[in-house]
């Protein structure tokens, strides 16, 4: 699925981390210049959250949250609970659970802004605030749930720009609009909620929730077992340690376990249509291949309809 975005105008890595720390700095929030390339937004004294550029495949500003503090492996069955409501429930950052060894237990968080065309400073600004502003929060919460957590550690030592073209904020209106674009021309809407759409035998919803965020959701229903909920948490989360932009998680109903994938998108300071576009086609492209992983990996067969 090609998203048209690829010869856009871009800004260079260095360049958008000085942007992102002069506005941070703006906002009063901590900001260390570790080096050209990478900033660090201390989160004391739980944690921390590095800034920096992916320059290997699209062009993408990170970010990754850490906890300092030490679990062990008798936490990991509250904190696979911990991980998959906060995924389940929470927009960013996605949650992964990640332990090798009885000492090298750790749940860390990622956030993300996709950068293929300059983002505007309010565009910047309505994506990295709150990126950082739900880094502690979840650091917060994740402490109130594991005290361990609390016991002090070292630490670690406005712009215009132009775009394709006018930026306006999202609604279903505007998503009804541009879903032909990407070859969508069958969905429902549900008022202002949410627009429905069947692709490649997956059901997607594209919501807009009070964020003001886009919210791309698939759904795979498996009917699964609620005994199945270990198994399916850690193929959940071993894809979310290893694709870092979409979100999936465990959703329980009246029919069984379910898996979700969310894909979000900040759109508290608007999108112009290639940037919509663009979010759209790599949210659903993320998703897709999120369901097709899992469902192979859970059951050995997947419901993507590939063509």
């Amino acid at each position: 699925m090609s998203n048209g975005a690829d010869g856009l105008d871009r800004q260079s890595p260095s360049d958008l981390l000085a942007r992102v720390e002069r506005l941070t700095r703006r906002e009063n929030l901590d900001c260390i210049r570790v080096t050209a390339h990478e900033l660090l937004f201390p989160h004391s004294p739980l944690g921390e959250t590095r800034a920096f550029m992916d320059t290997e495949g699209e062009p993408i500003l990170r970010f990754y949250t850490t906890h300092h503090g030490i679990l062990g492996f008798g936490d990991i069955p509250s904190l696979s609970e911990f991980v998959n409501d906060w995924n389940h429930d929470c927009l960013s950052p996605h949650l992964v659970l990640n332990y090798s060894s009885p000492t090298e237990v750790e749940v860390w968080g990622h956030s993300f802004l996709v950068v293929h065309q300059k983002p505007t400073s309010a565009q910047l600004s309505a994506s990295v605030v709150p990126a950082l502003h739900n880094a502690a929060a979840c650091l917060e919460e994740l402490a109130k749930h594991f005290p361990v957590l609390t016991l002090p550690r070292p630490a670690v030592p406005e712009e215009q720009t132009e775009l394709d073209g006018p930026v306006a904020s999202v609604d279903t209106a505007r998503l009804e609009a541009l879903l032909p674009a990407l070859g969508i021309s069958r969905f429902q809407s549900d008022g202002d909620e949410a627009v429905y759409a069947w692709i490649n035998d997956v059901l997607f919803a594209f919501a807009i929730d009070s964020g003001p965020s886009l919210i791309i959701k698939g759904h795979w229903d498996p009917n699964l077992q609620g005994s199945e909920f270990s198994k399916i948490f850690l193929i959940c989360n071993d894809w979310n340690r290893n694709n870092h932009s979409a979100s999936a998680f465990c959703h329980s109903n009246v029919d069984g376990l379910q898996v979700r994938i969310d894909y979000a998108v900040m759109t508290g300071a608007g999108l112009s249509d290639a940037q919509l576009i663009t979010a759209l086609g790599r949210g659903i492209k993320h998703v897709l291949h999120g369901i097709d992983d899992i469902s192979r990996d859970a059951v050995g067969s997947s419901p993507v309809a590939w063509p």
